[in-house]
């Protein structure tokens, strides 16, 4: 799925969910055939999607790097219910070889269910390997985030790179007027259906 952010008519920013890895494993492995060093792993990614187009294979794997190697950011998402385990070592490695900036973000909110303290170790584990990948690591609970604390995760990821900081600021900037443009008519519409039921008369 991909969702547009249009700012006076121009699109600004392209949100591209992605699927997961089916076999980041297996395809780290074949990504290690293909480089010599640190320096030509961008370039051994991208080999191991041409080959893998031309195969048939790593499907959900080519989809998922698709948009990263045209140049996205990657917002890595972390289930803090989950425990870390070692095959997210392996996709975090993949996106790490991209050399595309990288956030992560920990998602708690399928671990309220779950124990106060298997929830925090779980939690830290999470940030203690995202933190190894990722520029930036904010946790959040992605069903009832305030408001400000989206905009806040939207500001720092663009503080991700330098050539986007402004486009992705006026975006920031764009939504929070668009906020309080609704609240203000929602304002407005309840204190006109307040005004006009108290001063309603029938005779």
């Amino acid at each position: 799925r991909k969702w547009v952010v249009h700012v006076d008519g121009r699109p600004i920013l392209a949100v591209i969910d992605t699927p997961g890895f089916e076999d980041a494993v297996g395809a780290l492995g074949w990504m290690r055939s293909l480089s010599k060093d640190a320096s030509d792993r961008p370039d051994a990614v991208r080999s191991f999607v041409a080959q893998a187009e031309r195969e048939g294979t790593f499907q959900a794997e080519r989809r998922l790097l698709a948009p990263v190697l045209a140049g996205g950011a990657v917002l890595y998402v972390a289930d803090a219910a989950m425990p870390y385990r070692r095959n997210f070592e392996a996709e975090l490695e993949i996106l790490s070889w991209t050399g595309q900036p990288r956030a992560g973000l920990i998602n708690c909110t399928h671990a309220a269910h779950l124990d106060d303290a298997l929830v925090q170790a779980q939690r830290q584990q999470w940030r203690n390997a995202l933190t190894q990948y990722c520029s930036i690591v904010r946790e959040l609970d992605a069903r009832d985030a305030t408001w400000p604390e989206r905009i806040h995760l939207l500001r720092d990821i663009a503080s991700l790179r330098d050539t986007w900081r402004d486009s992705m600021l006026r975006v920031a900037d764009q939504i929070e007027a668009q906020w309080r443009e609704r609240q203000q008519n929602a304002a407005y519409a309840l204190a006109t259906m307040l005004t006009e039921a108290l001063t309603h008369q029938r005779r």
